[in-house]
């Protein structure tokens, strides 16, 4: 890594954005590239400063004139979490740059886009620097992000080749569709743990690692290269990718035909098609989920239970949430839901489930898979208190939350539902027993032409 190319590449970029984009642009450049020489390190900048800012500086709280700092090991933890997902994150926007190229006159190329979604976030990664100063940090990052939207308006025109009279739409959607799905990804990644769990160095690595699996970047023997295993998560990836391209196509056809309905249609295939789902996947209704739901749990009464089910873009999602209490004060939150919509993102995170544990005094963390289940567990000693939660059919997420004697008991609760028959059903809503997409992340290979 040459530093001071890193370091010509940002100011470059910050203060003459138009000359350096065209250089950027014609630089032969692979998948693989782009990463080890900018994301893996500038990736690594607001990730860092959101562990300084939260775990050692801490923040200070109005009025009162104390300041909380995070644990140092939640710090930790978030600031991997938050690694893993800006390398992965690169990826799965420049898919959807891709993807959208030739709606807006421009043209395909996997790298081209992987470059203008890379090389656009670098006034944020500055920006986040000044997170540590409290005001001026959140103004900075405000900044940043309305730079960054300048510099991926003139980045598509370089490197996609779009028109400059369709420069403006390509960016607007391309935002828009990145900010929906990335709604959805935190969704699937909160239920799913796609946080590894790792702690310090070791932590750390195992995120990264999962997160170059995800991209399907392993650099070949000369480093000019990509080395997709087909049967792996870089080959389930490229499948992905393809997919992706297939949705694009679509979109534009949908667009020529006139039809604002086909569009929308169209548009919604591509955010699911992104998560590896099925669009026209439904949700289970809210009565079916609440079938799952006991009157009674750990001894303790049902006190309160709500039930959701929404739809955002076409793509559905259902949760119940109930809560037990007794008279004791204790109790425990039990969370059930669905979200068949990334069905292939949930199996691709299940391939991801970097087994970690972490204990001390105050108490255990843990991920792990087991029986084909994705499943996270902590433990409070101090305040007796702990979660559990698993991955039923790569579509459920079951969540046992609150007060109890042991994570034993939680585990027990989890245990006493019938897992059985919510996992029966994951195949419910769908059109056919399993979507191309989910089929392909599965079985690692090529979508099943049936």
């Amino acid at each position: 890594m040459d530093f001071n190319i890193l370091f010509t590449r940002v100011k470059n970029l910050l203060m003459t954005p138009k000359t350096e984009w065209p250089v950027i642009a014609a630089e032969p450049a692979t998948i693989s590239s782009i990463y080890t020489k900018f994301i893996v390190v500038m990736a690594a900048v607001p990730a860092v400063i959101g562990f300084v800012k939260g775990s050692i500086i801490g923040y200070s709280i109005p009025f009162v004139g104390t300041t909380m700092r995070l644990p140092m090991s939640m710090g930790i933890t978030g600031m991997v979490v938050q690694y893993a997902a800006g390398l992965l994150g690169a990826f799965l926007f420049a898919l959807i740059v891709d993807a959208l190229a030739p709606t807006f006159g421009g043209q395909k190329n996997r790298v081209q886009a992987l470059k203008a979604a890379a090389y656009t976030a670098t006034p944020v990664y500055v920006a986040s620097i000044l997170q540590i100063l409290p005001v001026l940090g959140a103004l900075a990052i405000l900044a940043g992000l309305v730079y960054a939207i300048y510099q991926l308006y003139i980045a598509l025109q370089a490197t996609m080749k779009a028109p400059q009279d369709k420069a403006v739409g390509y960016t607007a959607v391309s935002i828009l569709v990145a900010i929906v799905a990335a709604v959805l990804l935190n969704m699937v990644l909160g239920a799913i743990g796609f946080g590894f769990g790792g702690r310090g160095m070791m932590g750390a690595m195992g995120a990264a690692a999962a997160a170059r699996g995800a991209i399907g970047a392993t650099a070949d023997s000369d480093g000019m290269g990509v080395i997709v295993d087909p049967k792996g998560a870089a080959g389930q990836v490229s499948d992905w990718a393809k997919r992706m391209e297939a949705a694009g196509a679509a979109a534009e056809a949908a667009q020529k035909s006139g039809s604002s309905q086909a569009a929308a249609q169209a548009a919604t295939a591509a955010i699911a098609t992104a998560l590896g789902g099925d669009p026209n996947t439904k949700a289970l209704s809210t009565d079916q989920l609440k079938s799952f739901v006991p009157a009674t749990l750990l001894g303790m009464k049902r006190t309160d239970l709500e039930a959701n089910r929404g739809n955002a873009v076409g793509v559905q999602t259902a949760e119940v949430e109930a809560r037990y209490s007794a008279d004791n004060s204790k109790s425990v939150r039990l969370k059930i839901q669905d979200l068949a919509f990334a069905n292939g993102l949930m199996a691709l995170g299940s391939k991801f489930g970097v087994e970690s544990e972490h204990s001390s005094d105050d108490g255990i963390e843990k991920s792990y898979t087991e029986n084909g289940r994705w499943i996270q567990e902590s433990w409070n000693n101090k305040s007796n208190s702990g979660k559990y939660s698993l991955m039923l059919g790569e579509r459920f997420n079951v969540e046992v939350e609150g007060d109890a004697g042991s994570l034993a008991e939680l585990k027990g609760a989890v245990a006493t539902l019938n897992l059985s028959g919510l996992e029966a059903l994951k195949n419910e809503g769908r059109k056919a027993p399993q979507s191309a997409g989910a089929d392909a992340i599965n079985r690692g290979g090529a979508p099943n032409r049936r």
